[in-house]
């Protein structure tokens, strides 16, 4: 796609994917309650409870953790987890049982348009390109020797203050050695 109509398009449709999930999560946001108990009556079939004793059974500490899942659906539960939003004592076991139920099949909250932004997103308007490689590392990596020594000298103290309170003491520093004794 040529960089002066790319220039135009890709904010314009971010702007509209944006608009997308602020619908679809007003929509989510409207139908909290039978979405709530909507997903608890299929992990129940498979055996699943919700705050159970059960290894299995999975553990909410953040109700936002519905409206996550709903909106983004496998990676909205990933990231939830992730964020400790849930916890699941066992969750090898958590995914045998919806496996085995077919729960990974649920098609509720699949809204078709769903496909096509995260299409747009990240295949049409994929900025992880070999052309934008270099700009990226330039960006994030030549950063200059001020902020390599800064980040260094800022590493010392914070080691040595660790090591001071340890019974440590600096000696010498030789090179990148730095040598400590009790």
């Amino acid at each position: 796609m040529g960089e002066p109509i790319r220039a135009i398009i890709y904010p314009l449709a971010l702007g509209l994917i944006k608009l997308w999930k602020a619908f679809t999560y007003s929509i989510i946001y409207v139908f909290e309650k039978p979405l709530k108990s909507l997903v608890k009556k299929e992990l129940q079939e498979a055996g699943i409870e919700f705050n159970g004793k059960a290894l299995q059974d999975i553990q909410i500490h953040n109700e936002m953790f519905y409206r996550r899942f709903a909106q983004d659906e496998l990676l909205g539960f990933a990231e939830a987890y992730m964020d400790g939003w849930i916890d699941i004592d066992s969750i090898d076991e958590f995914f045998n049982r919806i496996f085995l139920q077919g729960l990974y099949q649920l098609k509720y909250f699949q809204f078709p348009w769903n496909k096509i932004c995260h299409y747009l997103e990240y295949e049409l308007f994929n900025n992880q390109t070999a052309k934008r490689s270099f700009e990226v590392g330039q960006k994030h990596y030549d950063l200059g020797e001020y902020y390599f020594v800064e980040i260094h000298s800022r590493l010392f103290k914070t080691f040595t203050a660790i090591a001071a309170s340890n019974g440590y003491q600096f000696i010498s520093k030789t090179s990148d050695v730095w040598i400590y004794s009790m």
